[in-house]
């Protein structure tokens, strides 16, 4: 599976031209980038939020913010796109990452 920047771009279209996109996007990015066929990158961060998981799991003593230089490698190959994941206020809460930088 190669995601490419075209794909990201249409993504970031999407949650800027689109309200009820941003919405759904804020409660649940996986359901709503698959619902609208952009299913690898529904994939990818589905890969991502198990993976911090996992890791959270392995690691209890990790930072507040909880990446671990595992996690920052895995994103990096898609900085854009994580960003892009990081927007999403479910899953700013859930990784206990604020709006403003937290």
């Amino acid at each position: 599976m190669m995601i490419t920047d075209v794909q990201v771009a249409q993504l970031e279209r999407a949650l800027r031209d689109d309200s009820a996109f941003k919405q759904q996007f804020d409660t649940d990015p996986v359901a709503v980038t698959r619902a609208h066929g952009m299913g690898e990158i529904a994939e990818q961060f589905e890969r991502w939020l198990a993976d911090r998981s996992q890791l959270e799991q392995e690691l209890p003593d990790a930072e507040a913010h909880g990446v671990s230089d595992k996690l920052n490698m895995q994103i990096a190959t898609k900085p854009r796109l994580a960003l892009v994941l990081l927007s999403s206020a479910v899953i700013a809460s859930q990784l206990g990452w604020g709006r403003n930088g937290g």
